[in-house]
């Protein structure tokens, strides 16, 4: 893909924005597709700024329609512009970003290069709180457990189940990759602490669910 020059451009690269944060699969599609027949040599954009911001909308396009090799390149070139001048959240999601078309494409080794250099910036700036850093986290942990790298996957592990408790997130998975983690670690007695903890959780979703079914059947 080229750079976005023409008022109709423009327009459409507007429409393909509004229908990624909507989630308008069909729509993003539609747009994409446009934006090809659009863009041939286009203008060049001088600003960095805009063509970050280009990058990153068409990145995210393309991973969201499973094109996933031009994600990479698109999600490559965001990086190289952020990386020049700029530490912040935009490059914490472009790496985060990038992981992910490499994780749904099980590049699992790959993925868990950019999660880490994810993380490594959550670690030098303060990142926005309301920031995910709890599914940058999850990502990483299965990505080592494809891996079979269990033991680098447990701090992680470990982290991440602390974060979505202070963040009032389900626990439920985090638990039962812990009790994995360790069971593969060989260290049984806290695999068992974590196991049932699961089965605890698993049982409270259940009773709840049936709660919730009761409650609708009296209104």
């Amino acid at each position: 893909m080229g750079m976005i020059s023409t008022i109709k451009q423009m327009h459409l690269f507007y429409k393909l924005k509004d229908a990624i944060y909507k989630v308008d699969i069909p729509k993003v599609e539609k747009y994409l597709t446009q934006l090809e027949k659009e863009i041939v040599n286009g203008i060049p954009v001088n600003d960095d700024k805009v063509k970050i911001e280009i990058f990153k909308l068409l990145g995210m396009g393309c991973a969201m329609t499973k094109r996933y090799h031009e994600a990479e390149s698109l999600f490559l070139k965001e990086i190289a512009l952020l990386e020049k001048d700029k530490v912040g959240i935009e490059l914490f999601k472009a790496h985060d970003n990038l992981s992910e078309v490499y994780f749904q494409q099980g590049l699992f080794k790959d993925a868990t290069k950019h999660y880490l250099k994810a993380l490594n910036l959550d670690e030098k700036i303060n990142l926005p709180y309301e920031t995910e850093i709890h599914l940058t986290l999850r990502g990483l942990v299965i990505s080592y457990m494809k891996q079979k790298l269990f033991k680098e996957a447990e701090p992680y592990a470990r982290r991440e189940l602390a974060l979505r408790e202070n963040l009032k997130c389900p626990i439920i998975d985090s638990v039962a990759d812990l009790s994995y983690i360790y069971f593969e670690l060989e260290r049984y007695e806290e695999a068992e602490v974590f196991f049932v903890k699961a089965l605890f959780l698993v049982e409270e979703k259940m009773l709840n669910a049936d709660k919730k079914m009761l409650a609708n059947l009296h209104l």
